[in-house]
């Protein structure tokens, strides 16, 4: 049997970066996409996170097929977009840069205040029920966060849907 569970998930800043970008500013997704949430429920469960190029992370190879649904918090955007700010850094360190005067200045576009409700289905699994428990107490293994490590993430409002499959069996109307 399938328990299907929702959380809000909010943090102060998130940074999802856009990988195709390479200008002087990086830029974030406004969404939560699924890998990022997957890397949260590992760092929950305490599972193994990257650690070498070409071997996929043990979160990944435990969750990648959990199926999930994630929606933006009202009140928290404006029609689906989150407020960003630009938030520039510098690394004065030599080693960092081979800029002139070794001083790396790194611009990020991060997002203000998002906020998600995520929806996990889980089955019976002993993994699975693990998460449903520590989901429920808002108990992590490590820290999760939004993107970077300084934008920590907090959950709340856990809850229990009730949940079953959806057969087509007439034309229906969604409004």
């Amino acid at each position: 049997m399938n328990t299907l569970i929702s959380f809000d998930l909010h943090a102060d800043m998130g940074f999802f970066k856009k990988l195709d970008v390479n200008e002087s500013l990086y830029l974030t997704y406004n969404m939560l996409h699924k890998p990022a949430l997957l890397g949260i429920l590992g760092a929950i469960l305490g599972y193994r996170g990257f650690e070498k190029n070409s071997v996929w992370p043990e979160y990944y190879e435990k969750l990648k097929d959990l199926p999930i649904s994630i929606e933006p918090l009202e009140d928290h955007h404006e029609k689906g977009n989150f407020t960003k700010s630009v938030i520039a850094y510098n690394n004065s360190v030599g080693y960092a840069s081979q800029e002139a005067g070794g001083n790396l200045i790194v611009k990020e576009q991060t997002l203000v205040s998002p906020a998600f409700r995520c929806y996990v289905l889980l089955n019976e699994s002993d993994d699975h029920k693990r998460l449903a428990n520590y989901l429920s107490a808002c108990n992590a293994e490590y820290v999760p966060y939004l993107g970077k490590n300084e934008f920590t993430a907090w959950w709340e409002n856990p809850k229990q849907h009730d949940f079953h499959e959806f057969t087509y069996d007439q034309d229906f109307l969604i409004r």
